[in-house]
């Protein structure tokens, strides 16, 4: 079980921000959030003996100060410390400011692994599915080769036709009409014939 000197200071370090602001109040220059500077040594009988504080409690509120990362940066750029009134007091010596450097150290070591717990927590975004990344990747389509008519296929259908043979009807050509084949090629050879022999009037 906890003592009552401990349960009175982590009383006062839980309620340390209402209670700064509070002592920022009466005594502004000691508190300064944008300017901090050290306190002087017996800052803590003063401030309980002028609050009305238990000394423990005392303790945990200003310890919860001194540990903020302004408080030590204050610490470790000015070398005087000054009393609640603001007035000049005694040096900082090297063992306050390596206390501060190594308070420093771990409040960025604990940020560092915050924002790393953070990022891992973090969904990673889905990869792109469908949408304009699909089309892009599968656009334009690969275009169908055209199936043109060989040489070769223009001259047997000449030659067929010369011979008085019914040329072969073309790929592709409708089965509706393969019944109807001779007929209709025997119209193509007489409009051939018809425009050979007009052809031959004129010269």
């Amino acid at each position: 079980m906890a003592s009552p000197h401990t349960i009175e200071r982590q009383r006062g370090a839980s309620e340390a921000r209402q209670q700064l602001e509070v002592l920022r109040e009466k005594w502004p220059l000691a508190f300064l959030l944008q300017d901090a500077r050290p306190l002087a040594m017996g800052t803590v009988g003063h401030v309980a003996e002028t609050m009305g504080w238990s000394v423990p409690y005392t303790i945990g509120v200003l310890t919860y100060w001194k540990m903020t990362p302004f408080y030590c940066r204050a610490v470790l750029a000015h070398d005087q410390r000054i009393t609640l009134d603001g007035a000049p007091a005694e040096p900082v010596d090297a063992e306050a400011k390596e206390l501060a450097t190594r308070q420093l150290t771990k409040l960025a070591a604990r940020n560092a692994a915050r924002q790393a717990a953070a990022d891992k927590a973090k969904p990673k975004p889905a990869p792109p599915t469908g949408g304009c990344a699909t089309a892009r990747a599968d656009w334009p389509p690969p275009r169908k080769a055209r199936q043109r008519p060989s040489r070769e296929r223009g001259r047997a259908f000449h030659s067929r036709e010369q011979d008085g043979r019914a040329p072969r009807a073309p790929a592709g050509f409708p089965r509706a009409f393969s019944g109807r084949r001779e007929q209709f090629f025997g119209i193509v050879r007489l409009i051939a014939r018809f425009l050979r022999a007009c052809a031959g009037g004129r010269e």
